[in-house]
């Protein structure tokens, strides 16, 4: 099933990608939030997200959930080492820890 996620425009009328700097970083943060929401679904059954996203000097993704983390399961391993790629190729970062309260919370930035 495709995904009908798509980025609305900001109040100011600016696109995603006028916003980050440029369309290609724009692409990237969509799929990251893809990839972020979609592994918490399949792999920790997480049903709740707050999502938040910061334009700065760099672009920064929040997300956390309220997923169950699996035991065993890396950082580096599936969905996760291919978040941390995206960022690394954007000479960004990704940093995954446990939420406060439980499920995990995710921050992947880039900058512009």
């Amino acid at each position: 099933m495709p995904c009908p996620l798509e980025a609305p425009k900001p109040r100011n009328e600016e696109t995603v990608a006028e916003r980050v700097g440029t369309q290609d970083l724009a692409d990237q943060l969509l799929r990251v939030l893809w990839e972020a929401l979609s592994t918490a679904a399949q792999h920790a059954n997480a049903t709740r997200y707050a999502i938040s996203i910061s334009v700065g000097d760099g672009v920064e993704l929040n997300v956390v959930d309220d997923g169950v983390a699996e035991e065993g399961r890396s950082a580096q391993s599936g969905g996760w080492a291919t978040l941390r790629r995206r960022a690394e190729d954007l000479n960004g970062s990704l940093d995954i820890r446990e939420a406060e309260g439980g499920g995990t919370q995710l921050t992947w930035s880039a900058p512009h």
